[in-house]
């Protein structure tokens, strides 16, 4: 829906053969995929600061006892949070993030608006990477990998 609003915006068809990154470029948009990534991780982060008793908390750390059925396992949200690209281990620890430095380092890398270059890794494309912020211990986030 986004795309064909972008078309649309620009007069462009899919007649004219021009891609989707071409004018997602053009308007200096990140991709979808970029924006629920990063709606992810906020929400990781929230999760992380909450309190110990919190529902959300205990549910994101339970352990069920026992073995799994046979077959296709089934998908778990920390199975897909890091298989999505999320980059960030989850790694969980009694105390939470730090408000500032959780939102500054979740922030998806967007293009810079004269240059086109991405601020992290100096490329001229939509960079995927997550900003890695030294502010934050590595005690609470093991690694922000690079995508």
């Amino acid at each position: 829906m986004e795309t064909k609003m972008l078309r649309w915006t620009t007069g462009v068809t899919r007649m004219d053969r021009i891609r989707n990154d071409a004018i997602r470029q053009k308007f200096g948009v990140a991709p979808i995929i970029d924006k629920m990534r990063e709606a992810r991780l906020r929400w990781y982060g929230h999760v992380l600061r909450g309190k110990e008793d919190s529902v959300r908390k205990i549910g994101l750390n339970f352990e069920v006892i026992g073995k799994r059925p046979r077959g296709r396992p089934k998908q778990r949200w920390s199975d897909s949070f890091v298989a999505r690209g999320c980059g960030v281990s989850l790694l969980t620890t009694a105390a939470g993030l730090p408000n500032e430095s959780c939102h500054q380092a979740l922030d998806v890398c967007q293009r810079v608006g004269g240059s086109g270059v991405c601020e992290v890794c100096n490329n001229k494309h939509m960079c995927n990477s997550i900003k890695p912020l030294l502010l934050i211990p590595p005690l609470f986030l093991a690694c922000i990998a690079m995508l």
